[in-house]
């Protein structure tokens, strides 16, 4: 991972069977003392339509290295823990359906709150649909999170949800509208708000830390609450996407916007090889806004999944 805070080298090792039902992925990554540095592991099972997963994983990271305000959020951080997560999916002639169910728990030592732990049970629903004419393409997607958890004795409620428009001409790649949206509350609420900015870390799914709110352009914390509203709006050229978005806690009073070109590639899983699927983002952006205002940034991302 290279991105605002600095450089991080990952390596993984897959282990899977010949056909793909089982599959184990032990990642480590280490680098700037601003990123996440430690282990994970993730073991697969898709020996029926209901995918079984199951997660590890321990880390320590200190963003307030490169932005203070991230050390108030109780950013700068050791944890460990795990997650179990059962989903299914579910595709039609031009639609698709999936779900998830999973549950999680992790300690936290937090620098200068002391020791924490969380716990919650998650729920996921996504759908896609496609429509196709002669002339144009249009597709819709839709994904809300739903998540009932605690830190220590403080409960909180936990909602955030994306949906994408996009439509296309031929076999071009198609021009995207994306709207992301989440709220937290309860008493626990305080300790689990949003925060914007960095990059998702290759050590836990984003599910399981769904406060942070990616921003390549700003450090993480740059903006914090207890809501957040985010919208994106992107162009392909070539094999590029121009994009432009923005992203805020307070209804657009204050805004992190940014400007630039991405680029996208999936590589699919190939059980008899014993290759995982790879993701792998990678851009340049121009922020906009303070605290960054002006600052051109590149970043790569490479997630891997067995």
């Amino acid at each position: 991972m290279i991105g605002i805070g600095g450089t991080s080298l990952q390596l993984g090792l897959l282990r899977s069977d010949p056909v793909g039902r089982f599959g184990m992925l032990l990642v480590g990554a280490a680098g700037d003392p601003a990123l996440p540095q430690g282990g994970a592991l993730t073991i697969t099972s898709n020996a029926s339509r209901t995918v079984l997963s199951g997660s590890a994983w321990i880390s320590h990271e200190g963003p307030s290295r490169i932005f203070a305000p991230a050390l108030a959020e109780g950013l700068d951080l050791s944890r460990i823990g795990g997650a179990l997560r059962a989903e299914r999916v579910h595709v039609g002639d031009g639609w698709e359906l999936a779900g998830a169910v999973g549950a999680l728990g992790e300690s936290r030592s937090v620098t200068m709150l002391g020791q924490s732990s969380r716990r919650a049970a998650l729920a996921l629903v996504s759908g896609a649909a496609r429509q196709r004419s002669d002339e144009a393409r249009f597709e819709e997607r839709l994904a809300l999170m739903g998540e009932a958890g605690s830190v220590d004795s403080a409960s909180y409620l936990r909602h955030r949800g994306m949906l994408v428009f996009a439509t296309g001409s031929g076999g071009q790649p198609l021009a995207t509208f994306r709207l992301s949206f989440g709220n937290v509350s309860g008493r626990g609420a305080p300790l689990e708000r949003f925060v914007l900015g960095g990059l998702p870390t290759a050590l836990m799914d984003s599910v399981y830390d769904v406060r942070r709110v990616g921003l390549p352009a700003y450090p993480i914390a740059s903006l914090s609450g207890t809501s957040f509203t985010a919208y994106r709006i992107g162009l392909p050229v070539s094999v590029v996407e121009l994009f432009y978005s923005s992203a805020t806690t307070d209804l657009f009073r204050r805004q992190l916007r940014g400007y630039g070109g991405e680029f996208r590639q999936s590589v699919p899983a190939v059980a008899a090889l014993g290759t995982p699927d790879v993701d792998l983002v990678t851009g340049v952006v121009r922020a906009v806004d303070e605290p960054m205002k002006g600052d051109w940034q590149f970043y790569l991302t490479v997630r891997l999944r067995p």
